[in-house]
């Protein structure tokens, strides 16, 4: 009713914190999306320090339960995204070609130049940040961000919210950017 009511067609679902187990909470996003498979989509919430186990329960919850991508949220979960706790999920991520949403933000675990500096090194994962800038810093120079087309980002940063993206459209779609 509140898709409805917002025009929303469809929405990604994921574990909210707290965690760091949840376990519970994706067994209930793997609930609602059953319950609504024409509206969510379900991202697997992960933390990186359950290691394996919590690796064969993502890659079971993408392969049985229909999760379509996979969610890492660092500040919550503790842990800096640089670090190599992240590479054995970006490995998963990249094996089953699902995307990585990333919860970056105000935060020293998740700065988005750590996720932009990562992301080259798994260029068939595709990575999702939000609550960054950064996307509106490199889509002005085009040359910084060749090497980052496996990255998307969110526009809530912008002025105006997600409306704001229209100004920054026309911003860079009238001049030229040598």
């Amino acid at each position: 009713e509140r898709m409805d009511t917002n025009g929303i067609d469809m929405a990604v679902v994921t574990a909210p914190p707290p965690g760091p187990d949840y376990q519970r909470a994706n067994e209930g996003v793997y609930e609602a999306v059953r319950k609504y498979p024409d509206r969510l989509v379900g991202f697997y919430k992960i933390n990186p320090w359950f290691k394996e186990a919590e690796l064969e329960r993502a890659e079971r919850a993408v392969r049985e339960w229909g999760f379509r991508g996979f969610k890492l949220d660092p500040k919550d979960d503790s842990f800096h995204v640089g670090t190599s706790i992240v590479k054995p999920v970006m490995e998963l991520a990249e094996m089953l070609e699902v995307p990585i949403f990333f919860q970056t933000g105000d935060s020293s675990f998740c700065p988005p130049e750590a996720i932009a500096f990562m992301a080259p090194s798994f260029p068939k994962v595709t990575i999702i940040m939000s609550h960054t800038d950064l996307g509106v810093r490199l889509a002005t120079y085009p040359r910084l961000s060749e090497d980052l087309k496996n990255i998307y980002f969110g526009t809530y940063p912008l002025r105006g919210g997600h409306k704001g993206i229209d100004r920054f459209l026309r911003l860079i779609t009238s001049r030229t950017i040598d």
